[in-house]
């Protein structure tokens, strides 16, 4: 991961998606308000290390924008949804390429723009990554 003001910016921008996008789990209606009350209160929302936090922001990514497939494999993760569309990423892990999928994702289909650099954190796929 790069440095802890980025990603900082990057969870704050996370917590504003799923803010937004409140009633876009499939967990049960009580479950749901627990997890989205939980994010709230919290001033610092690590998606970056907790997996039930970052895995919350997947499904809401997966309900709000029709993903269908998910795969991940060593430090590769890769979103597709119903159109066909694409978006991956990779990290020193699994769950930093999931991370940089999320952020991918959400910079290309959603209409807030982070106050970050995308291009200066997603680490770019050299050609043994695309074969």
């Amino acid at each position: 991961m790069n440095n802890s003001v980025q990603i900082q910016e990057m969870n704050q921008y996370f917590k504003r998606f799923i803010s937004k996008n409140q009633n876009s789990f499939f967990l049960s209606e009580d479950v749901h308000r627990k997890n989205v009350e939980k994010i709230q209160k919290l001033s610092d929302v690590h998606f970056e290390s907790n997996w039930n936090y970052l895995m919350a922001l997947v499904q809401s990514i997966e309900n709000t924008y029709s993903l269908t497939e998910m795969r991940c494999q060593n430090n590769y993760c890769s979103f597709e949804f119903a159109n066909n569309y694409r978006i991956q990423d990779k990290g020193m892990t699994k769950i930093e390429a999931i991370y940089n999928c999320c952020f991918r994702t959400l910079n290309e289909l959603w209409n807030e723009e982070p106050s970050l650099n995308l291009k200066s954190y997603i680490e770019p796929f050299d050609e043994d990554d695309l074969s």
